[in-house]
């Protein structure tokens, strides 16, 4: 019979709590602040979604925000950043079971952006620009590459975003993580905002020296669709989904998927949304591009680009 274990808040408190100490070593030796303290309310923070300021009105017996941020701005700096990064993704692969790395897992590549009101100069210098959102263009920006393993989405490695990071860069350094936890991957997966020429530049013959055929990856990466009637939107025509190869307008090439599909209107009428796509060394059908169904690591296999 397998035993009923379960994990307490305190438990997984403490246990953050010691890969925090020994990873990012935090300190707080104040009568008021203790380091279990700052941990407490960092931990509250990251779990709930919340600011700073939220965790620690929620908290009990906790000093005010301005303390919290003074201590962290004291122990943390743009100049030690990258630093500050390894310890964070030491921490992430802390506890990695050995048979995450045994077989081909489905990857993805995601931003986060967190809006950035304030006007220090010096915090601006790390905030990326970016559409208006939540009342303001700078944001503090971090991507994360994520695994999927039995079912389970764990994530591995994660990156500061700075406005000189090239969109090639930031890709670069979270795949090279993956690579250096020995992590096997089938399909790496990108959302639109890595669709830029520098990453689609790998869907270009075996000639061009690129970053992801140079890794022979087979990746799909979510393409946005441009223009009122020319640029990407004319592949948007027809019925029926299809594969094709295409131009873009900086001249790299990339087999791309577009794909049809109905869904329902303002009236309840079903009209036609287009989806693409860019494919690197697969050869699924658009709808599978689309939607890989649970359970698809034989067809992780089969699309891959061989080794």
């Amino acid at each position: 019979m397998i035993p009923n274990q379960q994990l307490t808040a305190q438990e997984i408190r403490a246990t953050v709590i010691e890969i925090g100490k020994e990873y990012l070593p935090l300190q707080a030796e104040g009568y008021k602040c203790t380091t279990e303290m700052l941990y407490d309310v960092l931990l509250k923070a990251a779990a709930e979604g919340i600011s700073i300021e939220a965790a620690c009105s929620d908290l009990a017996d906790v000093v005010d925000s301005n303390t919290i941020r003074a201590l962290l701005n004291e122990q943390l700096s743009k100049e030690e950043l990258r630093a500050h990064e390894r310890q964070f993704n030491e921490a992430l692969a802390f506890g990695l079971p050995r048979q995450i790395r045994t077989g081909r897992l489905e990857a993805s590549i995601d931003e986060h952006d967190e809006p950035y009101y304030g006007k220090t100069p010096a915090v601006r210098q790390v905030a990326c620009r970016g559409k208006a959102s939540r009342g303001t263009t700078y944001f503090t920006r971090i991507a994360s590459a994520y695994v999927v393993y039995h079912q389970m989405r764990l994530t591995l490695a994660v990156t500061f975003v700075l406005p000189e990071d090239s969109t090639l860069a930031v890709v670069q350094r979270l795949y090279d993580r993956l690579l250096e936890l020995k992590v096997r991957i089938g399909v790496l997966y990108l959302d639109k905002g890595f669709c830029s020429s520098e990453v689609m530049a790998a869907a270009r013959p075996p000639r061009a020296i690129d970053y992801l055929e140079t890794q022979r990856q087979a990746a799909v990466l979510a393409c946005t669709i441009r223009g009122k009637q020319g640029g990407t939107r004319r592949l948007c025509q027809g019925r029926k989904s299809y594969r094709t190869r295409y131009t873009f307008t900086h001249g790299a090439q990339a087999e791309v998927a577009v794909v049809a599909t109905l869904v329902p209107g303002k009236e309840g009428k079903r009209r036609r949304k287009w989806h693409l796509f860019v494919v690197i060394g697969l050869d699924w059908a658009p709808k599978t591009v689309f939607w890989v169904p649970p359970g698809s690591a034989r067809k992780c296999e089969i699309g891959m680009v061989p080794e």
